[in-house]
């Protein structure tokens, strides 16, 4: 007589096929189970890479904000060139650090535009117009990715150093219009596009185009389903400092509508004005004690 492992129904007596010991039935939702268990591994093992590219990204960006500083120096000196290739080395191994880790699944126009950078400069080095297009190549792919307004004003100011360097006069051109069409666009709150509101945008994404809810949303929201079960559109990303232009995570909470309401009404726990405000009873309290003190210390 056979018999189902999980529900120990007699499947002789059934319409059920024997699968691994199981019923069709029995079968079909371990199957599911497993399914979803792998699902959940999957996204858990997409999170854990986008911050490992994240924490990389800020290493990249690290060096690359120190190449440019050497740059901008007017007379290089033999040492400013020698540590400048050290970084641009470091530049290099962290740009194709990323894009192995990036896959199909991410893309990282920082990690392209530090490879332009490198190129670049071994151009130079070694006076080779194919490593400066090879350059120029990766800056278009930057650019296709429509990256933030700062990295975008940062690549097409490369092109037109390249430009110059090929003398290509249509692309200095085409560079210089860019560039001017850019700097309108800038502001000076952080080099970034700050809307009418104070917030910082971003290169726009399904969840939003703003960055505090584009970084509340992976690494807040998506950390902590369990915390979050509504969607979270339904969200609002509260900045703890109230600096709307500080947008690491740290920084960040999310709250419902309501909570939010609460919070710059006054009358919340999260809201920082509170935490100074003693309570009637806590007054009295301290009322309390300030006379028993005042009463021991006449006895003495």
């Amino acid at each position: 007589m056979a018999k189902c492992r999980k529900c120990k129904t007699d499947i002789s007596k059934t319409k059920f096929v024997m699968k691994k010991g199981y019923c069709d039935k029995c079968y079909d939702r371990i199957k599911e189970q497993e399914e979803i268990e792998e699902e959940k591994e999957e996204k858990k093992e997409l999170i854990k890479r986008e911050e490992k590219i994240h924490d990389i990204e800020e290493k990249l960006v690290h060096f690359i904000d120190k190449v440019d500083k050497i740059i901008e120096k007017k007379n290089q000196s033999a040492y400013d060139q020698e540590t400048m290739l050290k970084y641009l080395d470091s530049v290099y191994d962290y740009s194709n650090e990323i894009l192995d880790l990036c896959g199909d699944t991410f893309e990282s126009p920082f990690s392209l535009y530090g490879l332009a950078l490198y190129y670049r400069w071994q151009g130079i080095i070694k006076d080779s117009r194919r490593i400066l297009n090879k350059a120029l190549d990766y800056l278009d792919e930057a650019l296709e990715l429509n990256p933030i307004v700062e990295l975008k004003y940062h690549c097409w100011f490369l092109k037109l150093i390249i430009a110059d360097e090929l003398d290509d006069t249509d692309l200095e051109y085409e560079c210089e219009k860019k560039i001017e069409e850019l700097e309108k666009e800038i502001k000076k709150k952080g080099g970034k596009i700050v809307n009418d509101k104070g917030y910082i945008e971003q290169s726009p994404k399904k969840h939003s185009e703003l960055e505090h809810r584009q970084n509340a949303y992976h690494y807040i929201y998506l950390k902590n389903r369990d915390k979050y079960p509504l969607p979270f559109s339904q969200y609002v990303v509260h900045h703890k400092d109230g600096n709307k232009l500080n947008n690491h995570s740290r920084n960040l909470e999310l709250f419902t509508k309501e909570e939010h309401a609460g919070i710059h009404r006054g009358n919340h726990p999260h809201n920082p004005f509170n935490k100074n405000k003693t309570t009637h009873k806590s007054r009295s309290k301290g009322n309390v004690k300030a006379q028993r003190r005042r009463y021991k210390s006449r006895r003495k």
